[in-house]
């Protein structure tokens, strides 16, 4: 599966997508962490941290957005 095919849903998620993207493409750390953001359809990193830390992780798996 490639980097493209992956949908983060969580911030620990954009986060590791990040890292991938940033080995593969040979970019700076805060650009992959916006791109990672904008695979999870969030405008970008301060976008979904702020999103994502104010959603509590069995908020989450109760609505099925895991």
């Amino acid at each position: 599966m490639s980097n493209d095919d992956i949908r983060p849903t969580t911030l620990v998620g954009i986060k590791r997508l990040a890292k991938a993207i940033k080995s593969a493409q040979g970019i700076p750390h805060h650009q992959a962490l916006d791109e990672a953001a904008r695979r999870a359809n969030l405008q970008n990193f301060r976008h979904a941290s702020g999103l994502l830390r104010s959603v509590r992780p069995a908020a989450l798996a109760l609505s099925g957005a895991c």
